[in-house]
């Protein structure tokens, strides 16, 4: 699987930019490859399996969308922020055998001064979206040019979207634990778009992937 975000530059040593570099020595064990849509290269996070695309702060999701259709594997596309855990590995084996064309989960947020344990859903926070590239065609089809990653709706929209076109193959992951979000102060969003049409109610199918 391979993991599409959007990176947001650092210079400073602040809380999100640890959260940031936490998430990618995260997804580094997890995933085949990893893509940034960012307007510059981090020299702390350049190696051979991590790819930079030139984009807009909080560019059009519409662009990571079509990214991922155009792979030759499931693709995910989350915020920079959020930690994947090891045993996501086994976790895409299962939606692999149980023929899945897309998965979310809501978020378990934990302290990173702490570790990630203890960690609990504490919100409906969704930051996490994975699909097949065909599912993905769909989406890319379908997804207003107005939203954005890191802004208001996107992840409500993306939620509606899996659930009215995912049906039986739409598979909500949350029960493994497998992504966390870092209790953090700071916020930086994109501006909310103007009003989206919303394909059914951004709800998840019933939590039973065991």
């Amino acid at each position: 699987m391979i993991a599409v975000s959007s990176l947001r530059n650092f210079t400073e040593k602040t809380d999100y930019a640890r959260n940031q570099m936490a998430a990618h020595e995260s997804w580094q064990e997890v995933f085949s490859a990893v893509v940034y849509f960012n307007s510059q290269k981090q020299p702390e996070m350049r190696n051979a399996k991590t790819r930079f695309l030139p984009a807009e702060s909080f560019p059009p999701l519409l662009q990571l969308v079509e990214l991922c259709a155009a792979q030759a594997e499931w693709c995910a596309i989350l915020n920079a922020d959020i930690i994947v855990r090891p045993h996501f590995r086994q976790v895409e084996e299962r939606l692999v055998e149980r023929r899945a064309d897309c998965c979310a989960s809501w978020r378990h947020q934990f302290d990173p001064k702490v570790g990630w344990e203890p960690c609990e859903r504490v919100d409906n926070g969704l930051d996490f979206f994975a699909a097949e590239p065909p599912f993905w065609a769909k989406v890319y089809r379908d997804i207003p040019e107005e939203l954005r990653l890191g802004a208001i709706q996107w992840d409500s929209w993306m939620a509606g979207y899996f659930n009215a076109f995912g049906k039986r193959n739409f598979f909500n992951i949350t029960s493994t634990k497998t992504i966390l979000h870092p209790l953090h102060g700071e916020r930086s969003y994109g501006h909310a778009p103007p009003p989206v049409h919303f394909y059914g109610q951004p709800s998840m199918p019933s939590d039973d992937f065991r």
